[in-house]
């Protein structure tokens, strides 16, 4: 028994010194007015055990960052032994007077329109959902997201970008809308993989959300984040 207990112990300890950093993601929600995004995630380096927290808030209509609107808790030797909730509790309340003033909730049930639940699914399969809640009556629309990554090299020698085809069709398949979210032109070194994780919407079903994750190797061990797409149709 006590040979067998040592055993699985071994294999716990090598399973968790080779899983990777997979960051927590936390979706604080929409803006009151539906304008604006928050977001966070947290988690623990791998092999260094460092704690970090990151904070964001991205103007819907412009894909962009608000201006300080990004803040984070760097994995640091100050960091090392402290778990990523904890440093993103932290950061949350040191920033409570800044996060109050948006009255972010999260997308409720209705305008949750996708979420990823098979990981090994092909991440570049189109996505088709339709919009129950923000169709008019006797005409369902239906979406369909693409995602388009691009990626060269391996390792932590990839570099990478993507970007995310929509369609947006009526009852009768007609074409009412087609573009293009993502910054294609934007490289990101180390990152070898993306995936659609989220899609939402405001309540008006006007604008939307796109959560992303984000795959890097580094040592054979994968490291995952998260980033976020965002845009409005008129």
């Amino acid at each position: 028994m006590k040979r067998g207990l040592l055993i699985i112990l071994a294999v716990l300890c090598a399973a968790l010194l080779y899983a990777g950093d997979v960051a927590a993601f936390d979706d604080i929600g929409f803006s009151a007015d539906g304008k604006t995004y928050i977001f966070g995630q947290y988690g623990i380096t791998d092999k260094t055990f460092q704690g970090y927290a990151e904070l964001y808030a991205v103007d819907i209509d412009s894909n962009e960052f608000v201006p300080s609107g990004i803040f984070r808790t760097q994995p640091s030797s100050v960091t090392a032994g402290k778990g990523g909730r904890e440093i993103y509790d932290a950061l949350l309340q040191k920033n409570d007077a800044w996060l109050s003033k948006w009255n972010a909730a999260p997308a409720g049930i209705m305008n949750t329109l996708f979420m990823r639940t098979d990981e090994k699914k092909d991440a570049t399969a189109p996505i088709t959902f339709s919009d129950y809640e923000h169709s008019e009556e006797g005409n369902l629309c239906t979406y369909t997201f693409t995602l388009v990554p691009f990626v060269q090299g391996t390792g932590d020698a990839a570099v990478s970008s993507f970007y995310i085809n929509i369609e947006k069709k009526d009852a009768n398949g007609k074409q009412l809308a087609k573009f293009v979210a993502g910054s294609p032109d934007v490289k990101r070194k180390g990152v070898s993989g993306y995936a659609i994780d989220k899609i939402m919407c405001d309540d008006a079903g006007k604008r939307f959300v796109v959560v992303v994750e984000k795959l890097s190797e580094e040592n054979a061990a994968p490291s995952v984040r998260y980033m976020v797409e965002t845009f409005k149709i008129d």
